[in-house]
């Protein structure tokens, strides 16, 4: 393995712990194949997402992702305020 190789890797290791502990809620962008990666990543450290949004000209009523309702990024960042 090369060094490079390990660096990464072991990036990639401190950013699942970050995502594991962290106390703030999760938000995904997107419902396609990139937001599928990352649940895909996600899952096994136990988190899901709190909330799924997608740019406005894509947002369709009714339309979930992983049994997560998909909002508009102002909807989103209104129900998260403090």
């Amino acid at each position: 393995m090369k060094f490079d190789d390990v660096i990464a890797f072991r990036k990639e290791q401190l950013v699942a712990e970050r995502i594991k502990n962290s106390p703030n809620p999760l938000v995904l962008y997107g419902a396609a194949n990139c937001a599928e990666s990352l649940y895909q990543t996600i899952v096994p450290f136990g988190r899901s997402p709190s909330a799924v949004f997608v740019d406005d000209p894509f947002y369709t009523d009714g339309t979930e992702f992983h049994g997560v309702g998909v909002r508009r990024f102002a909807d989103v960042a209104r129900s998260l305020k403090h």
